[in-house]
């Protein structure tokens, strides 16, 4: 059978952070689909946003056009960390820097942000932030990101998928206009079985008992409890296994994915 080519754009969970230490490959959800005959790229850094990943695509595809078969968005909804235009400066102006450590994290490159993103433990206090966290404004910002992430990663691949990890639920209203926002700008390219995020399903539905069982088994403990997540909150090899034997693999072959 054939190769075919497989980009992961992620987070700190598709990094596979985990208690400051990373878990590497072949323990990674990603790393499974080498058995459906993919080679696997992973894009990811540790406390992104949805803006950062679609800048630092963007001009990964300027730089460096590809094309693969499939991409998979391990993204970010409406959370609790937001960027902030703040300039991150850097001597070699070469914009490789911006994209080059999401996959290749050596530590003699320069890396490169056009912002950062706001520690939400740290501007709690801070007005702009009560005042945009949470709000229409960001729910607007954060789902139109989104889209033109998937429409710019459509350009540069056969199928492309997108699901969440995110754990915020908000107030209903506010709730109900991110789930409809997220639906109506990325519906298309969501896993079904996910949404509206991994962390918020399994409390939300009861129309496929087994499923949602299995991202309770997942989720539901807190991490100081649990023996799929460390106490960072991030998944360790248990999870990330169970992460994709029981909810990312049956659902992208539901999806014809795989």
């Amino acid at each position: 059978m054939d190769e075919k080519t497989a980009l992961i754009i992620g987070t700190s969970h598709s990094y596979a952070s985990c208690e400051g230490n990373r878990i590497n490959h072949p323990n990674r959800w990603q790393d499974n689909l080498e058995k459906h005959s993919y080679k696997v790229t992973t894009f990811s850094r540790p406390g992104c946003t949805a803006e950062h990943q679609l800048d630092a695509f963007y001009h990964y595809m300027l730089d460096s056009p590809s094309y693969w078969d499939l991409i998979i968005i391990e993204g970010r909804d409406a959370e609790a960390s937001v960027s902030y235009p703040t300039y991150i400066p850097t001597k070699n102006q070469d914009t490789k820097n911006i994209w080059n450590h999401w996959i290749h994290d050596e530590g003699d490159r320069i890396k490169k942000f056009n912002f950062t993103n706001e520690n939400h433990e740290i501007s709690l206090t801070t007005k702009w932030y009560k005042e945009y966290q949470g709000s229409h404004l960001h729910l607007v910002n954060t789902w139109a990101t989104n889209s033109a992430l998937c429409t710019l990663a459509s350009k540069y691949a056969t199928i492309v998928k997108w699901f969440t990890f995110g754990a915020i639920t908000y107030p209903n209203d506010i709730q109900n206009k991110s789930e409809q926002l997220q639906n109506m700008l990325i519906g298309e390219y969501c896993i079904t079985d996910t949404l509206p995020a991994l962390q918020q399903t399994f409390s939300n539905d009861k129309d496929q008992p087994q499923l949602y069982k299995n991202l309770a088994r997942i989720f539901d403990k807190t991490p100081s409890e649990s023996d799929t997540r460390c106490e960072c909150g991030h998944l360790n090899k248990v999870g990330h296994k169970m992460l994709w034997d029981l909810i990312l693999e049956p659902a992208l072959i539901k999806e014809n994915v795989l």
